[in-house]
């Protein structure tokens, strides 16, 4: 293990999980929480049941299964944001048999899996909506548990939940296509004039464009086929005229760990020259991830009233750890 990968996982073992839950928000931060450090952990070459993390995977796995089984789960006021991170778990383990072997477990996290995508699937919106200038049938909004055709549609929510049915369906899982094409075609209606995909589509304000949601949704359109499309390689220039810290000043301070995870799952799927300059600017930022608070370079991870300290640190740095190409759901099955 590098020193870089001995630091993030040092980093990991002193934010430690978070408590039980104890309301319905809660819920949801603390499923995000356990399949944040649980991803990380397995990009790191751990199983549920070998390696030095194992014990910690199965501490995660026994929280997913119950929390996502919950009536609660993805009833949260920003669900579709962290929910869809408990599926990606889910899927990993059951795409690499390596990783969870025991065939009751395999069966239990299948079930729960099939459980997320459903609800996932379930709050996908139809309709203009709330789109802010961008036609919002497939997208989601806040929280998933909303109707389909209330609230606003976000560019933010879309990413993680296209991810998230990604990954499910690549584990076996049975996935709506129409779901994810319906999901892909509003992203792609989101890619600005520039190439930015905005907060909630092409009328943001320029200044909220995220390098987390068009990376994102360069890797929804790159695994869709849509690489040759006027939409992909207008957002890739965008890309790779920008900076992945860009995003901690541009809108809520959360948004950088998104532009962490998602900027690195796409370079890592990306290669080339591209792939190693981005690695290395990124990996300057994990050099002093020493705060035993969970803050990272002084960064607060505050999204409007939730603070979300050590989880989004834990976010940022999987987005370095996928470089590995451990988390073989979101990588292998890509390239």
């Amino acid at each position: 293990m590098t020193k870089l990968y001995a630091l993030i996982m040092g980093v990991l073992l002193l934010a430690g999980a978070a408590p039980e839950p104890a309301t319905l928000a809660d819920v949801d931060l603390q499923t995000f929480s356990a399949s944040a450090e649980a991803l990380c952990y397995l990009a790191a070459g751990s199983t549920a049941e070998k390696g030095e993390y194992a014990p910690k995977i199965r501490s995660a796995l026994d929280i997913v299964l119950r929390n996502v089984g919950s009536p609660d789960f993805t009833r949260s006021g920003r669900s579709a944001f962290i929910a869809p991170f408990a599926p990606i778990f889910l899927a990993e383990l059951l795409h690499d048999k390596e990783k969870l072997a025991d065939p009751a477990l395999r069966t239990k996290a299948m079930e729960i899996l099939q459980r997320a995508v459903a609800l996932i699937e379930a709050g996908q919106k139809e309709g203009i909506g709330e789109a802010h200038g961008t036609e919002g049938s497939g997208a989601w909004g806040y929280s998933i548990a909303e109707g389909k055709n209330e609230g606003r549609r976000k560019a933010q929510g879309a990413v993680c939940c296209l991810i998230a049915l990604l990954a499910a369906r690549d584990a076996g899982a049975k996935v709506s296509e129409a779901a994810l094409t319906k999901g892909t075609d509003y992203l792609m209606r989101c890619v600005g004039p520039t190439g930015e995909v905005g907060y909630q589509g092409t009328a943001t304000d320029g200044k909220y464009a995220g390098y987390g949601r068009t990376a994102g949704a360069l890797y929804i359109m790159k695994r869709m086929g849509k690489e040759k499309s006027v939409e992909y390689q207008r957002a890739l220039k965008w890309l790779d005229a920008q900076k992945v810290d860009k995003d901690y000043e541009a809108h809520a301070g959360a948004f950088q760990a998104w532009g962490f995870v998602w900027g690195g799952l796409f370079h890592a799927i990306r290669g080339g020259s591209a792939e190693g300059k981005y690695f290395t600017y990124a990996g300057k930022f994990f050099k002093d991830v020493v705060k035993p608070d969970g803050t990272w370079n002084g960064k607060d991870w505050v999204l409007k009233e939730t603070t979300l300290n050590p989880s989004l640190t834990n976010l940022s740095l999987l987005g370095q750890l996928l470089r590995k190409g451990n988390i073989t759901v979101l990588t292998k099955v890509a390239k």
